[in-house]
Formats: C-alpha cells, structure tokens, sequence
C-alpha cells in the first residue's frame, strides 16, 4: 500500500507539472458554463432540485475527461519503456496499477471539485437558497460516477499494448452504454428476458423519476453507468433526507440500490481484471 501511495503521489506532481489538472479544470469549467446557459437559469429556477436538476449535465461528458485523463495510466509506463524500472523497485505490479488509479483519481475529482463549487454558486444566486442536502448528495453521487469511469478506463489501460487501444476500448464502451444503450443493449437483455426485443413502451425517462415500469428493466437500464448515475442523482438526495429529516420517498429503494452497486462495481471489477491480466504480461 506505501508503494502505491508513493505512486500516486508522483502521477500526481506530474499531473500538475504537465497541466493536465489545470487543462481538465479549465474544460470543465467552461462546459459548465457553456451548459448552463443553454439550460437556462430560469428553468434551473422553476425546478424543486435546481442543484441536481444542473449536475444531471454532468453525465455525457463527465466519462469523457475519466477516459482522457486516465487511458494512458499504465499503458503509458509501457509504451515509454518506463515500466520495466517502475517494477524493478520494490513495487509490485499491484502497486503501479492501484497507485495510478488512485493518482488519476485525485486529478478528476479536484476538476469535479471546481466544476460543483462553480455550479453550486451559479445555483445558490440564482434560486436564493442553499440546499445542503441536494448539494452534499450530488457532489458524492458525482464523485461516484466520475470514478467509476476512471475504474474502467485504469482497468483498460492495465491490460492493453497500447494507448490507442485504450482510448479505443474506452471510447466502444461509452457509445455502447451511452448513446447505444436504450436502442442496442437494453433490447439484447429484452430478448434474454422476455423473448421479444422491443422496449418502445417503456418509457426510461419515466422509470427514472420513480414511475411503476417492468422490474427487470429497472434493475437492466442500472447496469449502464449512465443510467445508474442518472438514477442515483436524485435518489441519493432523497436517501440524506430520510435519513437526517425523515421525509419519505417514492423511489423504488432495490432498483436504485443495485444502480448504487453497479457504480461501485464499475470501479472495483475493471481494476481487478486489469490488474490480473497485467500480473500476467510479459515485458521485453
């Protein structure tokens, strides 16, 4: 574990030094802005969670900066040559890959960081009321989602030859659970599930606001990051309500629960297997 933390902290200095942190807080902050123009404050103003309603932003692009920022992770050690004297120290290859993964981390979270305090001031003036909760179990829900895309983007770059296989990979796996997911994947499991392909009466936008739809499909749309994300942004804020107001909720806890999981497995499982076939490479 010292030898990962030492890891970590060296992609972090070169991260500043590189200014990578700097170019993906600039990016980030300029979407920010860019997107809340075109929402419109005064739509952001008619909303009961103008904070989440504004982080919902967050979930196309928010992938994209994990995948820039974190594909070369590992894959980049191998295609310099540098590899071969990172693990000629103490350091195992565990070291090097759960320490990069913690490294790149710390650079997207502290672009996340910017981007909520920017957005929750913009909110904060606009709507004249500071709403700790939304804000609390947003910026959490956020931080959730971003490392879960740089779980799998490390993960990738652990078992890949090269950088643009990476990005590759990366970039196949956002289309496929982003844009592709209600019009390809959910209608595979639809036909694993029920023998017919078509979804066209369910409407997700619905099941996401807590509406009654068919169990399995609750619980399919949720492997998708993006749809987990988009499900736990509000449950989340209604999970702290109930637990420090007591107010009720009428989100369905199990499907949402397992949209909670799947994040957490988005992390876990793209590291382990990256880390296992990277124990197993060979470098010349």
């Amino acid at each position: 574990m010292k030898d990962a933390l030492i890891i970590a902290k060296k992609d972090i200095t070169d991260a500043f030094r590189t200014n990578t942190v700097w170019t993906a807080v600039g990016f980030m902050t300029i979407l920010v802005l860019a997107r809340w123009i075109s929402i419109g404050p005064k739509f952001i103003e008619l909303s009961s969670h103008p904070f989440l309603l504004a982080t919902a932003q967050f979930d196309l692009w928010l992938p994209l900066f994990a995948i820039v920022i974190g594909y070369n992770s590992v894959v980049g050690e191998r295609e310099t040559g540098r590899i071969r004297l990172l693990l000629g120290f103490p350091s195992k290859r565990w070291d090097l890959v759960f320490g990069k993964f913690i490294g790149r981390t710390v650079v997207l979270v502290i672009g996340i960081l910017v981007s909520v305090v920017l957005l929750g001031t913009l909110v904060v003036l606009q709507v004249g009321n500071f709403n700790l909760i939304d804000i609390v179990s947003g910026t959490w829900t956020l931080f959730l989602y971003g490392v879960a895309w740089m779980g799998a983007t490390v993960g990738v770059s652990s078992f890949v030859s090269s950088g643009r296989r990476a990005i590759g990979i990366m970039f196949g796996l956002y289309a496929f659970f982003g844009p592709l997911w209600t019009q390809l994947g959910l209608p595979l499991l639809s036909i694993l599930i029920t023998g017919n392909p078509s979804t066209e009466n369910i409407e997700l936008a619905e099941i996401l606001t807590y509406a009654d739809g068919p169990t399995w499909y609750l619980y399919a749309s949720r492997i998708s990051p993006f749809e987990a994300f988009a499900g736990a942004n509000r449950y989340v804020s209604d999970l702290f309500g109930l637990v420090l107001t007591g107010k009720t909720t009428s989100a369905p806890h199990l499907p949402n629960l397992f949209g909670i999981v799947m994040l957490l497995a988005w992390i876990f499982l793209p590291v382990t297997f990256g880390y296992w076939r990277f124990k197993q490479a060979e470098f010349e």
